[in-house]
């Protein structure tokens, strides 16, 4: 029996899409015949970006030894300014 995590980390199998994802994206390309026109490309699945590989990605490089996880200055625009991510400490009402 597979664990979830190895599980979530197998390979998936690429379903070609067509250009079904590049139009709700509006990912257009040029034709090298005609550089006035633009066409939709044609896509795999998770084209834009594969979560879990991602995720697994960005922790192991950037984790701390503290548990804090740095985020990098290119994406500190898209978190707020935010440059480390911390767990925040819960304190109970019950």
């Amino acid at each position: 029996m597979v664990s979830a995590p190895e599980e979530v980390l197998r390979g998936r199998l690429l379903l070609n899409l067509g250009d079904a994802q590049a139009r709700r994206l509006g990912i257009r390309v040029r034709s090298k015949e005609n550089p006035k026109e633009l066409y939709f490309a044609h896509t795999l699945n998770n084209t834009v970006v594969a979560p879990p590989r991602m995720l697994i990605a960005f922790l192991e490089n950037n984790l701390r030894e503290d548990g804090s996880v740095a985020i990098p200055k290119p994406l500190q625009p898209y978190m707020g300014g935010m440059t480390e991510l911390r767990k925040n400490k819960v304190i109970s009402v019950f």
